[in-house]
Formats: C-alpha cells, sequence, structure tokens
C-alpha cells in the first residue's frame, strides 16, 4: 500500500464523470497515437533516406514530425496508464530520485573518478577526432568508414548520456535527479545502446560482403543502403525503447526513491515500484535477445562464413591480409558485448556497478584508437593533417608505438 506522500491526477478518475466509459475512450486515444508514432517516425526516415527531399520545407516537415512526437510521447503513456491500470497518482517521493554512486566505494569516488575522467575526455577528444577525419577526407567517404563514423557518433552520445552526472556525483556528491530526467537518461541509454549494437553489426555485413563478394561490393553497398542502414539502426532504437517508458510510467511509486548507480537504470526503476513488474522483466528479456542477443548471433554468422572464405583463399599471406581487416572490428565487437553480458552475471553490487559504467565508457575510448591506429587510411591521413601543423614526426611516433 503506498504511503501517506501522495499526490493525486485526478479524482476519481482522468477524466471526471466519464469513468464508466473511460476505457472505450482509450481506443481512439491509442489508435490516434500509435498513428502519431508510426507516421511521424516514417516520415522522418523517408526524408532522411531520399536525398531529393533535403530541402529547406522538407527538413522544416521532419522538424515538425519530430516535435509531433515528443509531444504525443510526453502525455500520452501517462494518459493511456490512467485509463487502463488506474494508475492515478504518483508519490511525491518518486518526483526525484537520488543516485548513489558506487555503494560501498564512496570513500574513493574522487580516485575512482580520476580513470572515468581520463576516458570520457580520450572518447569525446578522439571520436570527435574520427568524424572529423572522415567528414574532411573524401577518400574516406565509402561504407567501412561511413559506419564508423556512425559508431563514433554512436560512442559519444552513449557516454556522453551518463558521465556528466556520473562525474558530477564523484566530485560534488549531486546525487538527485528528476523522475524525468531519470526517464531521459535511461531511454537515451537504450536507444544508443541498440543504434551502436546495429550499427556493429552493419560493419560485420560490410566486412562480409567485402571478403565473401569483393567485385559486388560497390554494387551492394550502396549510398542509398547506407542511408537505409542508418534510418534502420536509429528507427530501431526508439521504436525498442519507446514501451519501456510506457512500462515504467504506469508503476505507482510510492517511497523508496534510491537507485544504488551512477545513472538510471531500466530494472532499477522497475523494481522503486509498489506493484508487480513482471510485465517490465519480461518485456526486458524478450528485447534484450531480440536486440542485441539477435545481433551477436547475425554477427556470429557472418564471421563462420569470412572465415570459411578465408580459409579458402589460396595463400597464406592472402589469408592473413583479409583477417586483418577484420581485427579492429573484432576487438571492438568483444569490447562491447562481453562486459555488457558480464554485469548480467555478476551479482557483487559494487563490482556489477563499476563494471556497468566501464562498459559505457571504455569501448567509446578505445574504438577510435584501435581504428585510428590500426586502419592505414585513417591513420595515413592523421599524419597528413598534423603534418599541415608542423606535428607530423610526433603523430607518426605516437601511432608507430600504439601499432607495436
Amino acid at each position: 500500500v503506498c504511503g501517506p506522500e501522495v499526490w493525486s491526477l485526478a479524482h476519481p478518475g482522468a477524466i471526471p464523470g466519464l469513468e464508466k466509459i473511460q476505457f472505450w475512450i482509450t481506443i481512439p486515444l491509442c489508435t490516434i497515437y500509435m498513428v502519431a508514432l508510426g507516421g511521424n517516425s516514417l516520415l522522418i526516415i523517408l526524408i532522411w533516406m531520399e536525398h531529393s527531399l533535403h530541402e529547406p520545407m522538407y527538413l522544416f516537415l521532419a522538424m515538425l514530425a519530430m516535435t509531433d512526437i515528443l509531444l504525443s510521447n510526453t502525455i500520452m503513456p501517462k494518459m493511456l496508464a490512467l485509463f487502463w491500470f488506474q494508475a492515478e497518482s504518483i508519490s511525491f517521493q518518486a518526483s526525484f530520485i537520488i543516485l548513489m554512486g558506487i555503494p560501498g566505494l564512496e570513500e574513493l569516488h574522487v580516485w575512482i573518478s580520476i580513470p572515468f575522467c581520463t576516458m570520457y575526455v580520450v572518447a569525446l577528444g578522439g571520436n570527435s577526432l574520427l568524424i572529423i577525419f572522415i567528414w574532411l577526407e573524401h577518400s574516406l567517404h565509402k561504407p567501412m568508414y561511413l559506419f564508423l563514423a556512425m559508431l563514433a557518433l554512436s560512442d559519444l552520445l552513449l557516454s556522453s548520456t551518463i558521465m556528466p552526472k556520473t562525474l558530477a556525483i564523484f566530485w560534488f556528491k549531486d546525487r538527485v535527479i528528476s523522475f524525468q530526467a531519470c526517464m531521459t537518461q535511461m531511454f537515451s541509454v537504450i536507444t544508443i545502446f541498440v543504434m551502436e549494437s546495429t550499427v556493429l553489426l552493419a560493419m560485420a555485413f560490410d566486412r562480409y560482403v567485402a571478403i565473401c563478394f569483393p567485385l559486388r561490393y560497390t554494387m551492394i553497398l550502396t549510398p542509398s543502403v547506407i542511408r537505409k542502414i542508418v534510418g534502420f539502426s536509429v528507427a530501431r532504437g526508439l521504436l525498442i525503447t519507446s514501451p519501456f517508458i510506457f512500462l515504467v510510467e504506469r508503476l505507482p511509486f510510492c517511497g523508496n526513491n534510491i537507485i544504488a548507480d551512477t545513472y538510471c537504470v531500466q530494472t532499477k526503476i522497475s523494481r522503486l515500484a509498489c506493484a508487480d513488474i513482471t510485465a517490465n522483466n519480461i518485456y526486458t528479456l524478450v528485447l534484450s535477445f531480440l536486440s542485441t542477443g539477435l545481433d551477436v548471433i547475425l554477427i556470429s554468422i557472418s564471421y563462420t562464413l569470412i572465415l570459411r572464405a578465408v580459409l579458402q583463399l589460396p595463400s597464406r599471406e592472402a589469408q592473413l591480409k583479409a583477417l586483418g581487416t577484420c581485427s579492429s572490428h573484432v576487438c571492438v565487437i568483444l569490447m562491447f558485448y562481453l562486459p555488457a553480458y558480464l554485469t548480467v552475471l555478476i551479482n557483487h553490487i559494487y563490482y556489477g556497478v563499476l563494471l556497468a559504467n566501464l562498459y559505457l565508457v571504455v569501448p567509446p575510448a578505445l574504438n577510435p584508437i584501435i581504428y585510428g591506429v590500426r586502419t592505414k587510411q585513417i591513420r595515413d591521413h592523421i599524419i597528413h593533417r598534423f603534418s599541415q601543423l608542423g606535428l607530423g614526426g610526433l603523430a607518426g611516433g605516437l601511432m608507430d608505438n600504439w601499432v607495436a
């Protein structure tokens, strides 16, 4: 039973006087809401993918569609929760949440912040430089490097979603976050994580086509296909994550508002509710399999086919060269997925929290180093750009040391 600190959103129902027919009212409202989500999302994707629509009129139309999505998502999930589940009250304490940081290691927060801050700065600088170099160098406007730029952008967004608040907790003990800000952070982390997983799958497909069908590479991975993959990754992230907002918003919160972590995790937010969260847990398991789980399976299949094709090459030199083009991608895949799955297996409270934070900041910091150093075209371009500034020798020496 909820405690006394409860604000009633409406009494006795969401629409006073129409309580008996509120369920029927939801039918047109839900239909309109689904049309708004699907229609505006489709409109944005079409304008993004179709180059002929990249004109002011259609760009403004895309902005209008995005505004409509945000506006409807602001009110409709809670409204439907009121109508369907009679979730008519929100606890006062649930209007803000306290993030505890890393429980048991509070005295070490300042020292823990040093490697975290260092990796965040490296992630910001490295991924920004990688995007700029790929953007400026026309010779890098190829599928492999465009996917790499997408990966770098995802890494920037992912690390920037959690690290500013994490560092504020470590440095200033700023542990309070509003419920809406917490929900926004949760939504962003899951969306970007799914998007990055989709990009890694696309990069595996790129390597598969390059090695198994080299003569058809440019015919298969055309600019139109690249734009569709970009649109699919964004749409997939948004569609998979959106139900989480509804599933959490429908829950009544009363009393407990403390999360033992540095950022808002869907499972830990749900556990604050004083209601059954079985639906939330089931959706989390199902969508984890259908998103990252399915991606891991497809990536594994891609590399099985790649390995089989490589072993059929006539010379050992050709085999090593083909495998060398995949080595960077394999390292990035291992860094992205292994820590994520380890967090599920580790039950120790502060080891689990520490690892959960590391896997959201370590890959963004190391990915640009791995690709920037091990990919010859990018390495040569970086050295050339720094040579124009009189720093070519320094850049070349650093890269040679990293490669070694």
